[in-house]
């Protein structure tokens, strides 16, 4: 307020004098500038004689927020699309908006990549706030393969399995490479070995070295597997009928994985495989058993999974959650988690 009250100060002297152009003198201003200042003290009082911005409150060419909102239902609506079928969408509409346009829109909307459509869509779907067309499901679901499974959520870690096992690389002198994998419904908790060949006890050896006994330590119960189509049903089931853990292979499609076992695959082809091919030939099976297995630690314990069902949560998070929070068991009901293991481990001494 200083600057206003100095600029008051000569226009009560050019009032004293009688004299414009003398208070300019003095005031070391021109008298434009002292037009200017008369007119806005008038108006506004000494609040106008206050310096201000020299950019403009409402610019003639600002979208106006009417069609501000449409680019956004319809980037929600058609999540795929680019900014330029966008632009036709609204030019089809009567909304003349160049492409560059409707990209800043949906940037200062949060809307600018896929990634950000997709949680977007995610949360909306969520809190029921949106119900989802086929194209917006396809989208999400493409992303995120999880996504698919939000119609059959488990409530403990360890009920509910999925297991694959996928082809992923070759050794120059052994062959072939295949990764067996379990993925925990609950929190997205993985398991994984390597095989070289195709094994046909991989996913038993899986559950009864690694598996079972992680969960039985924990005092939780395996309750059901489910396995890709790959996996034959016949050759699973009656080994874990003795644990007492139910086994069957989804419905889906041959091709097609549970949205749990389908994500997992693309992180660890991506992040564990996919900068190891070009020296696989210079590792051995053992090098990259315990690759894999320092990289599981740390997908498990620092690896933030985004949308359903983590949000943003690392799998051993999510679990320990549960975990602290969980009723405890009454002492007299004995758990079932020893039995598990000594099932599988009596299934093999009678091999």
């Amino acid at each position: 307020m200083a600057l206003a009250r100095e600029r008051l100060g000569i226009l009560e002297l050019a009032t004293t004098l009688g004299n414009v152009a003398e208070a300019c003198r003095r005031g070391g201003i021109d008298r434009t500038s002292f037009y200017a200042w008369r007119r806005r003290f008038r108006e506004q009082g000494l609040i106008g004689l206050q310096d201000r911005s020299p950019i403009p409150r409402n610019h003639p060419q600002k979208t106006p927020r009417q069609t501000a909102r449409r680019v956004a239902a319809l980037a929600l609506q058609h999540p795929a699309y680019g900014c330029n079928r966008l632009q036709y969408l609204l030019h089809s509409e009567g909304l003349r908006l160049s492409a560059v346009t409707v990209q800043k829109l949906l940037r200062e909307r949060g809307l600018g990549c896929r990634r950000q459509r997709w949680l977007t869509l995610e949360a909306l779907a969520t809190k029921r706030s949106l119900r989802l067309t086929a194209e917006q499901s396809a989208f999400v679901e493409a992303i995120n393969p999880s996504f698919r499974e939000r119609h059959s959520e488990t409530q403990a870690p360890g009920e509910v399995l999925c297991a694959n096992i996928l082809p992923v690389s070759r050794l120059r002198n052994e062959g072939k490479i295949f990764l067996c994998f379990v993925v925990d419904i609950y929190c997205a908790y993985a398991f994984a070995a390597l095989k070289v060949g195709w094994h046909e006890q991989a996913l038993t050896e899986l559950m009864q070295n690694f598996v079972v006994p992680f969960y039985g330590v924990r005092e939780l119960v395996v309750r059901e597997v489910i396995a890709s189509a790959a996996l034959p049903c016949g050759d699973y089931a009656p080994t874990f009928a003795t644990a007492e853990i139910k086994y069957h292979a989804t419905r889906l499609p041959p091709g097609h994985l549970h949205g749990f076992a389908e994500r997992f695959g693309r992180i660890v082809s991506g992040e564990f495989f996919c900068g190891r091919r070009a020296a696989v030939d210079r590792l051995d099976m053992d090098c990259m058993q315990t690759e894999l297995r320092l990289w599981l630690e740390k997908y498990n314990a620092k690896r933030c999974l985004d949308g359903y069902r983590n949000y943003g949560t690392p799998p051993a998070e999510m679990m320990d959650r549960w975990l602290a929070v969980r009723v405890p068991r009454p002492t007299e009901q004995p758990t079932m988690s020893g039995d598990l293991s000594n099932s599988f481990q009596n299934r093999f001494r009678g091999c």
